[in-house]
Parts: structure tokens; sequence; C-alpha cells
């Protein structure tokens, strides 16, 4: 019985010493959160200003692998939405003092130029970085539609898709506003509001919202999404036909 309490008082130390030994290792492989030194945060963040809304975890040997994790499921649940990157302050300290890190763990984020760079202050929690990240995607690049706009929306620069949402809100999600903001140059993206806009919807043949349709050029039927609800298979969707348009074809 000694020897089994002894046994079992060395393994509990042995897991405590792993634990507090654990280090922040950013695993391309197992991570989404992008591992940046100062050549990479160059390209990955500061080059893409003008549009991309981005959030930097700063960490060092002392920051919790569990706030670590955290930082890499804001990232999962964004992926291609906004680019989340983290930097070692103690592999990379002229970085870490360029962005006004005094201590770590601190995450900034960076909202479209002109907006300033800033250190985020609220919970380390999921929901709430996520929200704060996502808050700073843009709405202008979404039309809010009705029966007085929406044949003008549809027929100018009439050659370039026109992406639909039909939704019971005013204001479109930040999923809605992460796709429009990835392809802004090569579609135009619309809101309906079904409840306000019944004619809208019934005119598309719209019954249940939320609902995406995607219309190829003027005069041709919009094109339903049927697929998961979620960021990454609509883009997929989305871009099929941007390549489709790009190369002059139809779908």
């Amino acid at each position: 019985m000694h020897s089994s309490l002894m046994r079992l008082g060395a393994l509990v130390s042995a897991g405590l010493f792993l634990a507090a030994d654990a280090r922040v290792e950013v695993d391309p492989s197992k991570h989404d959160v992008v591992k940046l030194n100062p050549q990479s945060f160059g390209s990955v963040i500061e080059r893409h200003r003008d549009w991309q809304i981005s959030a930097v975890y700063f960490y060092d040997d002392n920051t919790p692998v569990k706030d670590f994790n955290k930082v890499n499921e804001v990232a999962q649940q964004t992926k291609r939405m906004v680019k989340i990157g983290a930097v070692d302050c103690d592999e990379n300290r002229a970085l870490c003092d360029q962005n006004n890190i005094k201590e770590c763990p601190k995450l900034v984020i960076y909202p479209r130029n002109p907006i300033p760079q800033f250190i985020y202050e609220g919970k380390m929690d999921v929901h709430d970085m996520k929200k704060a990240v996502l808050r700073y995607l843009p709405t202008e690049l979404v039309k809010k539609l009705d029966t007085a706009n929406v044949d003008t929306f549809l027929t100018t620069d009439a050659s370039m898709p026109k992406v639909l949402l039909f939704t019971e809100k005013d204001t479109p999600p930040p999923m809605f506003k992460a796709l429009s903001n990835e392809f802004r140059k090569e579609m135009q993206f619309g809101l309906v509001n079904v409840k306000k806009q019944a004619d809208l919807a019934k005119r598309f043949g719209v019954k249940k919202a939320p609902k995406i349709l995607l219309q190829q050029a003027v005069g041709k039927k919009p094109e339903a999404y049927k697929g998961e609800i979620s960021y990454i298979p609509i883009a997929d969707w989305v871009n099929l036909h941007r390549e489709t348009f790009s190369r002059g074809g139809t779908c």
C-alpha cells in the first residue's frame, strides 16, 4: 500500500512538472494560428492592412498553453474570414517591441487601414475574442436591397455575378461580410430582409430564410446554395462561380 502511494505521488509530481514545463509550440499541422516572425509578419499582416482584418497573439515561455488553445479555437472558427497569427516574444523581442508589447500574453487586433491596431482588453475567452475581431469586418460591401433598388443593383456591372442573402435581419452576419470582403473585386453582394421585403422574397422564390442565391449574369436564373451553412463551404461555392466568371464560362 505504501509503495503504491509512493508511485502515485511520483506520477502526480511528474505530471505537475511536465505541466509547469509545457510551453506554447505553434505547429502548422495542428493549429490554425499562423506562426509569425519579422519577415512573415510583414507579408501576412502588414501588407494586407487595406482590406484584411487580423489579430496576433504575442506570447512567451510563461504563457499558459490553455490560453493559446483558446486563441487557436478562435482561428479555427474564423478560418479564411480573418487572419490569426502568433509571435513568440522570446524569439522575436524586437518585433514585440515594435508592436508595443510590454508583457505577455497580449492579443493585438489589426483592423483595416486607417483604423490603428490596438491591444485587446476584453475577456480572454473564445466568444469575446471572436466577437472583438469579427466586428471589424466591413459592412459597406453589402447593399441593402428593396423593390426600388434591386433592378439597378442587378443590372449595374451586368456581367459581374451577384450574391444575394435573404435573411430576417437588417444587417449581414459576419460570415456574409467576410464573403463580400474576400470576393470584393469579383462579385457584388446584396441583402434582402424577407420580413420587410416579402415581394422580393416571392420574386426570387425564397420561402425560407436564411438563403443564399447567386446570379451569374443579368437574365440568368439564380442558383441557390444548398450546402453546409459554414464559411469555408460557402466561400468555396462562391469561388467556383468566380473562377467560371473569370474564364468567361457559364455554370
